[in-house]
């Protein structure tokens, strides 16, 4: 079944414009190619709240969301498996045991892990799963889209 998308109201800087707030974000969009930095991501917060009521008042409540900074690589990517769907304390102790039982985390060493162990450290069965294939393609060298063979931390 088809979900049915909502108008939005044009943003104030749309209507002070004379633009409708589609033709505002299309002449502000951020690529999708750039890199994400505070402006960018500043820019794409004011797109999707001029877009989204609801979300527009949540940062006009709380502000936008921080930018968390993190390491490129594998790890960094089963840290944010990890992540989704849990506190981020849990699953920040589950990448701790991850760490502990393999040292350096590597595709390699993750995949040495049997499903028994993976469960113990706290992985679900379809996490496990999501983080075997990554390590399989970046093992395989297609775990970077343009840029085979490559990922940085690897």
């Amino acid at each position: 079944m088809a979900r049915a998308s909502r108008r939005v109201p044009p943003s104030a800087p749309a209507k002070a414009a004379g633009r409708s707030a589609r033709q505002f974000v299309y002449r502000r969009r951020v690529a999708p190619d750039q890199p994400l930095t505070q402006e960018t991501l500043a820019i794409a917060v004011k797109e999707l709240a001029a877009l989204d009521s609801d979300l527009g008042g949540i940062v006009q409540r709380f502000g936008p969301p921080p930018l968390w900074d993190r390491p490129q690589g594998f790890a960094t990517l089963v840290h944010i498996v990890l992540e989704q769907q849990v506190s981020l304390a849990s699953a920040q102790a589950a990448f701790d045991r991850l760490r502990a039982a393999v040292g350096e985390l590597t595709p390699a060493r993750f995949l040495e892990l049997a499903d028994a162990r993976l469960l113990a450290i706290g992985f679900s069965r379809q996490k496990a799963g999501y983080v075997r294939d990554l390590a399989r393609a970046v093992e395989s060298g297609g775990g970077r889209p343009g840029r085979p063979g490559k990922l940085a931390g690897r």
